[in-house]
């Protein structure tokens, strides 16, 4: 995917899918997913996710790179990276206060990750976020947990996760 010198903006709301809730809105969100080898690059990424939903102990993503517990990991994509390279990126998030002692999202601006699970770890590609210019992170947690940028996974091949970045300015 190039986007290069391009600008994009995301806004992530309530959306009315697979619901049996009022709000129709059971869902975990994703603003950028990259995964299985493959790379985005994009000049300047908008992500507006507000309101996020407090399912089942939902994580929500503003970039997602590598092998997460949704992608499909194979082995075939051991030691590659899934690339996320964009200049600019500004991600503003929130979520509804967590409805029980258990039941809460995790709000998450970055995350590069290789492993799909705990019953299949190190398996897939790693997640690779380059930020060149200018990163900017807002995420109003309200009670829930938040992460300005979470990277994990184990190194195959030679190839583990990893986030570089230049001028950043994250609020939790």
């Amino acid at each position: 995917f190039n986007a290069a010198d391009k600008t994009i903006d995301i806004t992530i709301d309530t959306i009315d899918a697979n619901a049996s809730n009022p709000n129709g809105d059971n869902i975990p969100k994703s603003g950028l997913v990259v995964e299985k080898a493959t790379t985005a690059t994009i000049g300047t990424l908008n992500l507006t996710m507000k309101d996020l939903p407090n399912g089942n102990s939902f994580e929500h993503y503003g970039v997602l790179a590598g092998s997460s517990v949704n992608s499909g990991g194979l082995p075939e994509f051991n030691g590659v990276q899934a690339k996320a390279i964009i200049d600019n990126l500004n991600i503003e998030m929130s979520a509804d206060n967590k409805s029980s002692d258990t039941t809460f999202p995790l709000l998450v601006g970055i995350r590069a990750i290789q492993g799909p699970s705990r019953s299949r770890p190190g398996i897939g590609s790693a997640g690779y976020v380059q930020v060149n210019d200018n990163l900017n992170i807002n995420i109003d947690s309200k009670d829930n947990d938040a992460i300005g940028i979470y990277v994990s996974g184990t190194e195959k091949n030679g190839v583990s996760s990893e986030v570089r970045l230049n001028n950043s300015n994250i609020t939790i």
